[in-house]
C-alpha cells in the first residue's frame, strides 16, 4: 500500500499544480488587461462645520472639567489643584476653538444658519451675550 501511495502522490501533485496554473493563467491575463477602477476623491470636511463640532467638544470638556473641580473643591480632595489646572487648560482650549470658529466666514446660508444656531445655543446656555456681537461681525464679512 505504501508503494502505491508513493507512486500516485507525485502524479496527483503534478496534476493539481498543472490545473492551478491552467486556471490562474486566464485570471492573471484578465487582471493585467482590466482597467483600474478610479475611486471618487474623499469628501473633504466642511471647515466651518468641523470648527463648530470642535467648539462643541471643547465646551463639553470645559463643563466636565469644571464639574470635576467643583466636586474636588467641595470634598477638599488632595487633587483640587490638579483639577483646577485641568479646568483652566480646558477653558483655554475652548477659547481657542471659539476664536478659530469665529475666524471663519460662512460660505453659504446653510453654514451661516448652523453657526447662528450654535452660537445662540452657546450664548443661552452660558449667558454669553457677547457671542451675538461677534456673530454680527462674522455676518458682516459675508457681505
Amino acid at each position: 500500500m505504501t508503494l502505491a501511495l508513493l507512486t500516485v502522490l507525485p502524479s496527483r501533485r503534478a496534476l493539481v499544480a498543472g490545473a492551478a496554473a491552467l486556471l490562474a493563467a486566464p485570471v492573471a491575463k484578465a487582471a493585467a488587461a482590466a482597467p483600474v477602477l478610479a475611486l471618487p476623491a474623499p469628501r473633504l470636511r466642511n471647515p466651518l462645520l468641523s470648527a463648530i463640532e470642535d467648539h462643541r467638544s471643547a465646551l463639553t470638556t470645559v463643563m466636565q472639567a469644571t464639574d470635576d473641580f467643583v466636586r474636588a473643591e467641595e470634598d477638599s480632595a488632595p487633587d483640587e489643584a490638579l483639577m483646577l489646572a485641568i479646568a483652566d487648560r480646558a477653558a483655554d482650549e475652548e477659547t481657542a476653538a471659539l476664536a478659530a470658529l469665529l475666524a471663519l466666514t460662512p460660505a453659504t446660508i446653510g453654514e451661516a444658519t448652523a453657526l447662528a444656531s450654535h452660537l445662540a445655543e452657546t450664548a443661552t446656555e452660558f449667558d454669553r451675550l457677547d457671542l451675538f456681537e461677534r456673530f454680527a461681525a462674522v455676518l458682516a464679512r459675508m457681505a
